[in-house]
């Protein structure tokens, strides 16, 4: 029977789920002989804070995703979202550059700039935690004035303003310094709708708060990582594999210190329909 909690995390390890949900997707996918859809570029946040309580040391902040989502619908996540077009916009920018993402993301430093922008603004306008600051400075206190950043949380989410020009407005400049790159999933290739995430990970910065504000999600909490992948395999919470895998992970590091240091490999992870009938069954090869 498989577990989430025992997903493997080392490099060259098989994921192997079973297939009998998706049987009639993947069946129907295979007949169609379509070419599949073109993957959407997305990012999203592995936001941790240190704690005591928790059995691994440091928790997470989730959310539940509404039951109205189109894309797994119901489910656990991290704070994360498309690339918009406006992502892509010059921006104050301090640590890592695009050129460097570029590098450590396997893609353009456009692409990369998008993406890391599109990390830290989906964090922003789902749980309010901004990572940014002034000169290089510590990272800005956003509850200091809260009325005026749940108003730029809610433009954002309305497209009405770019991250980049809600930064130039204030003065910031974009840390990407707190960024640290986990991995990069891919939706299979039968599904109708299809993602590139890359998924990040970033301390809670000091005098800042997570607090939920999304039509997308539903509940959200800070939750100890192995917690999650028990309640998963008990029925209780839905965990997709690529969530498990990066609950996982972070379990694994031991500490948030160790955590933070590793660099681990940022190759693209799909899952691939294997076998036919009963013996269907997804399959990935770990990076």
């Amino acid at each position: 029977m498989f577990k989430l909690s025992d997903i493997p995390v080392d490099s060259g390890a098989v994921i192997r789920i079973p297939a009998a949900g998706q049987r009639a997707m993947v069946e129907a996918y295979r007949s169609s002989r379509e070419e599949p859809v073109i993957a959407k570029l997305a990012a999203t946040v592995l936001l941790l804070r240190e704690s005591t309580e928790a059995p691994s040391g440091f928790e997470t902040f989730m959310m539940k995703r509404a039951k109205t989502m189109k894309f797994v619908p119901d489910a656990v996540v991290f704070p994360g979202g498309s690339v918009r077009v406006d992502d892509d916009g010059e921006i104050a920018w301090a640590g890592p550059t695009p050129e460097m993402w570029a590098k450590r993301l396997g893609v353009d430093a456009s692409v990369a700039r998008s993406i890391v922008v599109a990390a830290a603004r989906e964090l922003f306008e789902e749980c309010g935690v901004l990572l940014a600051s002034r000169d290089g400075e510590s990272p800005i206190e956003t509850v200091t004035d809260a009325e005026f950043w749940l108003n730029a949380r809610r433009t954002l989410e309305a497209h009405e303003l770019s991250f980049s020009e809600l930064l130039s407005s204030c003065g910031l400049e974009l840390r990407s310094d707190f960024l640290h790159a986990r991995s990069r999933w891919t939706t299979p290739e039968y599904q109708p709708r299809r993602y590139d995430t890359f998924f990040f990970a970033a301390r809670l910065p000091q005098g800042q708060t997570a607090h939920l504000m999304t039509s997308e999600a539903t509940l959200s909490d800070w939750v100890d990582p192995q917690w999650v992948l028990e309640e998963g395999d008990a029925g209780r919470l839905h965990v997709v594999p690529p969530t498990a895998y990066n609950l996982k992970s972070c379990v694994s590091a031991g500490s948030l210190d160790a955590l933070m240091e590793q660099e681990p490999p940022i190759d693209r992870v799909m899952f691939r329909p294997v076998g036919e009938g009963d013996e269907m069954r997804l399959e990935c090869v770990l990076p």
